[in-house]
């Protein structure tokens, strides 16, 4: 299994991200997010923006959602796509450094099925700005370093596999 480590000094703090190319989720708690990386028919991955940054769509799961629900509602609420295939890539274990907690998040790859007109996102209530991009320019939108890298490499590796 491939585990890859990262320090991410952000606002919020000091956090140690490990990759884990597992997709065996079922020991890991708590997930707190589930996130997708989202593919047109051209190979390009959708983004969303709704405070000044870009990230990948996703979110949080509610009670008695499975996480490909949670990452179908969510991409539908964000980015205003309809995904299929979703296919898991693994997780990544976040550790705060400044009080040692703990939290999970899973990345999945899907393919999108339609994109429809953008809508007001239910959870920011505003319209989420959505843009493709090649995956070859994601740690320009996102600086995930190692881990980001890792994560993206696996997500194409998929994509390429399902256009046969």
């Amino acid at each position: 299994m491939l585990m890859i480590k990262d320090i991410a000094s952000l606002k919020e703090g000091t956090f140690e991200l490990t990759w884990h190319d597992s997709t065996d989720f079922s020991k890991i708690k708590p997930i707190l997010q589930v996130y997708g990386i989202c593919f047109n028919s051209n190979g390009k991955i959708v983004l969303i923006n709704t405070n000044g940054k870009w990230c990948l769509p996703g979110g949080t799961p509610e009670k008695e959602e499975s996480f490909e629900e949670t990452l179908i509602r969510e991409v539908d609420e964000e980015a205003s796509v309809d995904i299929k295939r979703v296919f898991p890539l693994g997780y990544q274990k976040v550790l705060n450094m400044k009080d040692n907690s703990i939290i999970y998040q899973l990345r999945y790859a899907a393919l999108i099925s339609k994109v429809n007109k953008p809508k007001i996102d239910v959870a920011t209530r505003v319209i989420p700005k959505r843009k493709f991009i090649s995956p070859s320019n994601f740690l320009e939108y996102c600086k995930w370093g190692n881990t980001g890298k890792a994560i993206i490499e696996k997500a194409v590796k998929w994509f390429n596999s399902q256009k046969r």
